[in-house]
This record gives structure tokens, sequence and C-alpha cells, in this order.
């Protein structure tokens, strides 16, 4: 499940990085746990994930809708 840090991630990724930004005392499936960990999205202190520099960097621009898909 390991992918490079700038590869994309699913809505239910954004969403689940999103979580652990806004609670990280929530829980979320270890895999996505272990995955966001090895591409530098998450870091742990004190066993509880926390966003990294570039964790919240991925969920300022790839959590805003394409434009492609705005409608006039």
């Amino acid at each position: 499940m390991d992918r490079s840090s700038s590869a994309a991630l699913s809505w239910n990724e954004l969403g689940l990085l999103r979580r652990i930004g806004d609670d990280p005392m929530r829980p979320i499936p270890s895999g996505y746990r272990r995955l966001f960990l090895s591409m530098k999205l998450i870091q742990l202190n004190a066993d509880q994930p926390a966003l990294t520099g570039e964790g919240r960097r991925r969920l300022q621009t790839d959590d805003k809708p394409s434009s492609t898909h705005e409608q006039d």
C-alpha cells in the first residue's frame, strides 16, 4: 500500500486525512494510518497521529473542487 508522498489521494483518503487534522483522537483504519505514515502525510506523537507539513499542504491543495467539475 506504499505510495509516493505526491501520489493522488481519493476523496475517502482526503476525508480521513482531514479527520486527523480536525481530531487526531478519532480512530482511523490501521491500513490508512500505515499509508499516511509511509507517504509522510502524518507522524506519530505519543502514538497519536498528527499532520505533517506535507499533510497540511495536501489538504489545502487537494481538498478543493476541480475547476473541471464546476458548473456555471
